[in-house]
């Protein structure tokens, strides 16, 4: 999705509202700076209504103290800004426009030009799903994405991202803003829909919603989202910059829409009267916390997937909410024209200046084809290593992270291997730099820990692992490619990569 903003939504949470009332009493009660009680009331009548935006996701919060375009989904991070929300079927423009002026108000940014929209069925839906997926990630790079992230088992074995990810969103999302188009598309469920889930038409929370999504529209006519996440100088090998846009633009979207919400209630929105950043944001994770639990789609995405498509809520909220609180506005406008570079800026405020050092990807060795690059960053790392070691391990082990790149390389089969049957050998190369040599020291001690622990159950058929000061380089040799030893070819994600034709040197990419 190339920047195109959707808003989901989740069935199935028959307790919620209860939920989030008992639960924010349990944990607010114990906050001290909680805001003023009607403050507090609003906020669990906001858990009520939703299924609403974030709320129902931002459970997997993955240490952060208190608290996709596809660009490979997340690794597609830049793969859409997905907007975690219920419902905007049934809207019309005489409903949005209404939402709308009183953004500009609250948003402090002029309406530029008018926002069109189109209704789309649920047939309509899938279809200009499946057409953003397969712009943004096509067939051809399906297969090496999807080696590369069951090699480093951030995905499970035989998960085809492109399927689950349009069922998963084919199911879940109710509407959603296209930068490239300039235009908001919404929902029709029609009235058989209506009927088996009513919460689709409850009037407050299509407005709230709508919220959400026409900040979407406003910043992009100010900001350019499009730009923003198709920006020509960081395409594929920049997940980690790419997702940190894109909170950036969930965060501002999501205190807009709260500030709606408020305004709405009667509750004052100027930002020292404004529940603080960690009220709400405990208060949030309390409500993701009961939904996630309930959530089977949720729970079926795996945690590298997951905390693409929820944290940027979270972690976007906290940064915009935070220079809202200290500077205004204004405050928030210039973060657009310097946007976060990393996950790490956003994981820990403190370092919000610490800017990443770009990687260089090591020359192709003759023979060899480049399929794929993919930036984890310091959140993709943590995930990472969580695969096989304790998250208090993997957590301090991705701190301190600088810059990173991981490379898919492959050879044609030589004609000994060819005789086997093989057709291809790949290797994986991943650099990363670090703050400090001490730092480089407990991430090497943790990646040869979790390969100890993977031995050759992911395919690494060889390994090598290096560091240099705070600079550390692992190279995995993968075994060869043999397709009529792999059952279900159709299924297996080499059999949607293309192979140099010449046999090359037999060097290995380390």
């Amino acid at each position: 999705m190339n920047g195109a903003s959707f808003s989901w939504r989740f069935d199935a949470f028959p307790r919620f509202g209860a939920l989030a009332r008992l639960r924010a009493r349990a944990q607010l009660g114990t906050r001290v700076r909680l805001g003023t009680r009607a403050q507090l009331r609003a906020l669990a009548q906001l858990g009520t209504l939703a299924r609403l935006r974030a709320l129902a996701q931002l459970g997997t919060r993955a240490r952060l103290g208190s608290l996709g375009r596809l660009a490979s989904f997340a690794l597609v991070a830049a793969l859409v800004l997905l907007d975690g929300s219920a419902v905007l079927a049934q809207s019309s423009q005489s409903e949005i426009y209404p939402i709308l002026h009183r953004l500009e108000a609250l948003r402090e940014l002029p309406l530029l030009r008018p926002v069109r929209s189109e209704q789309l069925d649920e047939d309509g839906l899938r279809a200009a799903l499946q057409k953003v997926v397969d712009e943004d990630l096509p067939e051809e790079k399906a297969g090496p994405f999807s080696v590369l992230l069951e090699t480093l088992e951030l995905l499970p074995s035989g998960y085809d991202v492109r399927e689950e990810l349009v069922g998963l969103l084919g199911a879940q999302v109710a509407g959603f803003y296209d930068p490239e188009a300039r235009k908001m598309f919404l929902v029709d469920f029609g009235e058989e829909r209506l009927a088996q889930d009513p919460e689709l038409g409850v009037p407050q929370l299509r407005r709230v919603t709508m919220a959400h999504e026409l900040d979407h529209a406003l910043t992009d006519q100010h900001f350019d989202l499009d730009k923003l996440l198709r920006d020509p100088r960081y395409t594929e090998g920049h997940d980690d910059l790419l997702f940190a846009r894109h909170c950036l633009a969930e965060g501002d979207a999501t205190l807009a829409m709260l500030l709606y919400f408020f305004e709405e209630q009667g509750l004052p929105t100027t930002p020292d009267a404004f529940p603080e950043t960690e009220t709400l944001l405990g208060f949030f994770d309390t409500l993701g916390a009961a939904a996630a639990g309930e959530s089977a789609e949720l729970q079926g995405v795996p945690p590298y997937l997951r905390n693409q498509l929820v944290l940027p809520y979270s972690l976007g909220l906290r940064l915009v909410l935070g220079r809202w609180k200290s500077g205004g506005w204004a405050a928030v406008d210039a973060l657009w024209q310097r946007p976060p570079l990393s996950s790490e800026q956003l994981l820990h405020p403190e370092r919000a200046s610490d800017e990443p050092t770009p990687m260089r990807e090591e020359a192709l060795a003759p023979g060899w084809t480049r399929l794929h690059r993919l930036e984890l960053g310091e959140l993709g790392i943590r995930v990472w290593l969580e695969s096989q070691l304790a998250p208090e391990w993997a957590f301090r082990a991705a701190e301190g992270w600088d810059g990173d790149l991981a490379v898919l390389d492959s050879r044609a089969a030589t004609p000994d291997e060819a005789k086997r049957g093989a057709t291809s050998r790949p290797g994986i190369t991943f650099l990363s730099t670090w703050d400090s040599v001490a730092d480089a020291d407990e991430f090497v001690d943790a990646l040869g820990a979790w390969l100890w622990k993977v031995g050759r159950r992911t395919g690494i058929e060889d390994w090598s692992l290096s560091q240099q000061g705070p600079r550390v380089r692992l190279s995995l040799t993968l075994e060869l490619v043999i397709p009529e030893l792999i059952d279900g070819l159709s299924d297996d994600p080499w059999s949607r990569v293309e192979f140099p034709a010449k046999t090359g040197s037999e060097k290995d990419p380390s």
